[in-house]
């Protein structure tokens, strides 16, 4: 129970279970949880049901959260592909959207040991990539850092939008309600999209916020952006890697 006491806000979205509160929880937190991403649709699903239905034309299928992972099986389901071709391997970015895959049913084949976009470029370059396509379910908006590196490596990538990531206006009141009458001893970042959403979100920011913590090198750069420096940057990146940074800093300096 290393975070018994303490009162840690977190922002994040997800269509599965909520494994960051259940973690914090465990180290005996009291979680307040207020998304600041809306999870919808893709605008259209066209680009993903055509690349769906040729799946034994594409050598890799990549995925880079667990959302995506979860609305690509959702919508496989509604399109009655119940399996992928023996051909097709799967590559994750991390170890978390690695394990929803195998939930899935679905063969994985590659995981980087740096949980993010330039450590799965990594590992493709061990590879050779060129003429081969390579089908991307992933948010509307998003990092190009991956589909510009696998496009250098020579590869063919389809990006095929599975969900959209809004910004969770309707909880704007329920943020700021939480930061002036009920201030959280931390509040966490999982991803750059949470930040950005965040400081657009709130619009009566207290004068110091509290200790902020990131999951990774993407998050924290966004942070920087809003001219705020985290007090750590998760090493692994992963949500144990980020409750067991909180745990590291306190027990650091526990007066805190």
């Amino acid at each position: 129970m290393e975070l018994a006491g303490l009162h840690v806000l977190t922002t994040r979205e997800s269509l599965g279970p909520d494994q960051l509160s259940d973690l914090l929880a465990a180290q005996g937190a009291r979680v307040t949880s207020i998304p600041t991403i809306s999870l919808l649709p893709p605008e259209d699903w066209g680009p993903f049901d055509q690349g769906a239905a040729q799946l034994d034309q594409y050598a890799w299928m990549v995925f880079t959260s667990i959302n995506a992972v979860l609305m690509a099986k959702q919508r496989m389901d509604q399109l009655g592909i119940t399996q992928l071709p023996p051909g097709l391997k799967v590559a994750a970015v991390g170890s978390k959207t690695a394990a929803e895959i195998k939930r899935a049913g679905w063969p994985l084949n590659l995981v980087p040991k740096d949980f993010q976009a330039e450590g799965l470029i990594r590992e493709f370059e061990k590879l050779r990539l060129g003429g081969l396509k390579i089908f991307f379910p992933r948010a509307e908006e998003g990092r190009e850092t991956l589909v510009a590196g696998l496009g250098f490596l020579g590869a063919q990538v389809t990006l095929a939008p599975v969900y959209r990531n809004e910004p969770a206006w309707e909880n704007q009141e329920a943020l700021e309600n939480c930061l002036a009458n009920d201030p959280p001893h931390w509040i966490t970042f999982t991803s750059g999209s949470t930040v950005r959403n965040f400081f657009s979100i709130v619009e009566r920011l207290p004068n110091q916020l509290p200790r902020l913590a990131s999951i990774g090198k993407v998050t924290t750069a966004e942070l920087r952006k809003e001219h705020c420096i985290p007090d750590f940057t998760a090493h692994p990146q992963t949500l144990e890697g980020l409750v067991q940074g909180m745990i590291d800093k306190e027990n650091h300096d526990p007066s805190l």
